[in-house]
C-alpha cells in the first residue's frame, strides 16, 4: 500500500506503509487489489490453457503427461 503519493521534482514518490501500521481500511484496500490480482491472473491462465489445448488439438498431440509438479 502506499501514502498519498507525494510529488517529489515532479516524479511521483511511492511510500511505502507496514502491513502492522495500516488501519481496516487500507488493509481492506490492500485485500482487494490482491483479489483483483488474483482474478486477472486466473484469467491469464485460462487463456494459456486453452490455447495450450488449441495447439495439442492442432499438432494431433492427444495427452501429455505433465502432472502440474515440474515431472
Amino acid at each position: 500500500m502506499t501514502a498519498s503519493n507525494p510529488e517529489c521534482n515532479g516524479k511521483r514518490v511511492i511510500v511505502m506503509i507496514r502491513l502492522e501500521d495500516m488501519n481496516t481500511e487500507e488493509l481492506l484496500g490492500v485485500i482487494r487489489m490482491k483479489d483483483a490480482q488474483i482474478r486477472e491472473l486466473k484469467g491469464e491462465l485460462a487463456a494459456w490453457q486453452q490455447l495450450v489445448e488449441e495447439l495439442h488439438q492442432k499438432l494431433g498431440i492427444e495427452d501429455t503427461h505433465y502432472t502440474g509438479s515440474g515431472d
